[in-house]
């Protein structure tokens, strides 16, 4: 659900950097450049958060496992 969620969110940044480039390709060539470094910073910012949720669930899963595995026999 989630992950979902978020590449419809991709897909909206994309379409709306994409129409703001149009509008501003008649006026100044410095907007562009700018619009498109925030969207850079954006679009790397949002991998960062989406790695960072993945790697906590992967070392909560790991810790459940280990639970697991450290049982004493009986």
């Amino acid at each position: 659900m989630y992950r979902i969620h978020q590449h419809k969110l991709v897909v909206v940044q994309i379409e709306t950097h994409k129409s703001y480039i149009k509008m501003n390709n008649n006026n100044n060539q410095l907007k562009n450049i700018y619009v498109e470094e925030v969207f850079f910073l954006i679009t790397i910012f949002g991998c960062w958060l989406f790695g960072f949720s993945r790697l906590n669930e992967m070392k909560q899963t790991e810790r459940r496992g280990r639970k697991k595995r450290n049982k004493p026999d009986k």
